[in-house]
């Protein structure tokens, strides 16, 4: 059974300067950097084919080094983009909360319920990113997927592996340069499912 390799970015310049990146070009740090190569190495045992990855510098970079330390093609897939939410990218925090009152409050304490006009929502990024774990996973190709993407899309999509509602976002995380097993349920097929992780706190 074919198998998709779910994987966080490296450390970016966002991160380490609490910012909210979005789509945003923030690049690796050289922690980030270092964090990719270790993920290249640990994934090497799983056997990988491809490479594939959301469209932003920071998944580029790391599914970059991915794919030249384990000679892998590369592609940038927009099902796995970062959420939309223009008007926070490159602020931090704490900018967020003084410039847009309760916005960030609401994602924080109920991102399930969290919409604005010209945003994405969570359900919508689920959405998108299960069908594109799922063609993945439908796809004849021999070997393993990885897949390089953001924290958002991660706690979506692990949501949906463990067949749950979206209310319960913020139970699943990914750290910078860590990954999670996903495969199609082989009782039913018409959904994914968690096989690993390798954040064993999950």
């Amino acid at each position: 059974m074919r198998q998709v390799i779910l994987t966080r970015h490296g450390q970016s310049e966002a991160n380490r300067e609490d910012r909210f990146a979005g789509r945003a070009a923030f690049p690796l740090t050289d922690e980030g950097r270092r964090q990719a190569e270790t993920l290249a190495a640990n994934l090497a045992p799983l056997s990988p084919a491809q490479v594939r990855c959301g469209p932003t510098l920071r998944t580029r970079q790391t599914a970059e080094i991915i794919g030249e330390k384990l000679s892998l093609p590369v592609t940038a897939d927009p099902a796995f983009d970062d959420i939309s939410i223009p008007h926070w990218e490159g602020l931090t925090k704490d900018e967020i909360r003084e410039r847009f009152g309760d916005e960030y409050p609401t994602w924080r304490a109920t991102p399930h319920l969290f919409r604005l006009p010209g945003c994405e929502t969570i359900a919508q990024v689920r959405d998108r990113a299960v069908a594109g774990i799922m063609a993945l996973l439908d796809d004849s190709g021999g070997g393993c997927v990885v897949v390089v993407t953001h924290l958002v899309v991660v706690r979506a999509l692990l949501t949906a592996a463990a067949d749950t509602g979206i209310d319960r976002f913020r139970d699943f995380s990914l750290g910078n340069g860590e990954f999670a097993v996903l495969e199609k349920d082989a009782r039913t097929g018409g959904r994914i499912i968690l096989r690993e992780c390798d954040n064993q706190s999950l």
